[in-house]
């Protein structure tokens, strides 16, 4: 059965596809960062012109699509959820620069090694003892893994 037309003339698709690609336009030119908030569907509809069941629509293809991403109370935001494993969104070296990846360092390293050494095995300790006063007596990499 096919659907009516809408008061344009087009059919009711026509309006989502309308609809997704203004949401998208939108989002894109107001350069919202990745997981960022989108603004609500009531001002989206109001900005665009559109009736909130198309911009609901729309957001759905979007989220679909893994360009947004949506919760409950919280909003929706732009790229995939951040949960998701592979999730599509900017690629690493698009969102982070040169000194982000010390400072992440800096940040969890401490917490690895105090867990590690907290938890460690007494032989895993003789090891790390033993391969401590091996790389003390030499006098390059060709001698300590001789």
């Amino acid at each position: 059965m096919k659907q009516a037309a809408s008061s344009e003339g087009r059919e009711p698709q026509d309006d989502v596809a309308i609809a997704v690609g203004q949401v998208n336009d939108c989002i894109a030119s107001v350069r919202c960062p990745l997981h960022s908030q989108v603004r609500t569907e009531r001002e989206l509809a109001v900005t665009l012109g559109l009736l909130r069941g198309k911009v609901r629509e729309a957001l759905q293809v979007l989220e679909d699509d893994g360009r947004v991403w949506r919760r409950v109370e919280l909003g929706t935001f732009v790229g995939g959820h951040p949960h998701l494993i592979g999730s599509p969104g900017e690629p690493p070296a698009a969102v982070t620069s040169p000194t982000d990846i010390p400072e992440a360092r800096i940040t969890g390293e401490p917490i690895v090694a105090r867990l590690s050494a907290q938890r460690a095995a007494q032989a895993e300790i003789v090891m790390i003892e033993h391969h401590a006063a091996k790389a003390d007596k030499s006098r390059d990499w060709a001698e300590w893994e001789k």
